[in-house]
């Protein structure tokens, strides 16, 4: 850790730690802080900023029900403002022979009931860890999750590169692809 990071954090104890700075943990920090805004929450990620823009990647778009989500963090007008509505199926009959530009477009004329988006994810991920600190989580950037003390274990509690869980010995972290070697050994 830096020393920037280690004088953030030093002599803390925060409600909330959360381990990765990704979509999902920068989307429940937020939740959090809006939520239940007495909490004191940290949040520790390995890559610090800035992130490269234009970090579009296969299938980085959100669909309605993700959409809905992000609205209700108070994101509807930033969503609006930066990432690309999109605008449902769309088709360019015609073969490969005519130029796109040249084809017939079919799919909705209209703006969709539910909206969904082509997500920058470098943008979005710098903007959510600033909007995150702006709202009082202690960014930990650059940073890896080691030790922590648990409230009413026995001593510290190493999740630092462990391959198993506490309280969870037969289950690796893989998650699905270890249940799934399991059933299949």
């Amino acid at each position: 850790m830096g020393s920037s990071v280690l004088a953030q954090a030093d002599g803390k104890s925060f409600d909330v730690v959360i381990c990765g700075g990704g979509l999902a943990g920068l989307t429940l920090a937020r939740q959090l802080r809006r939520e239940l805004p007495e909490l004191s929450v940290a949040l520790i990620e390995r890559v610090g900023r800035p992130l490269p823009d234009a970090c579009h990647k296969v299938g980085e778009s959100s669909v309605e029900l993700g959409s809905q989500y992000l609205e209700r963090l108070g994101l509807r007008d930033y969503l609006h403002a930066n990432h690309l509505l999109k605008f449902g199926l769309r088709f360019f009959p015609g073969g490969g022979h005519i130029p796109l530009e040249q084809r017939t477009e079919l799919g909705p004329s209209n703006d969709p009931i539910l909206p969904s988006y082509q997500l920058d994810r470098g943008r979005l991920e710098n903007d959510l860890r600033e909007m995150n600190e702006a709202d009082g989580v202690v960014m930990l950037e650059a940073s890896r999750c080691g030790r922590s003390s648990w409230p009413g274990r026995r001593g510290p509690h190493d999740h630092g590169g462990q391959r198993r869980r506490q309280g969870d010995a037969d289950r690796g972290l893989g998650g699905r692809r270890d249940g799934a070697q399991r059933a299949l050994a």
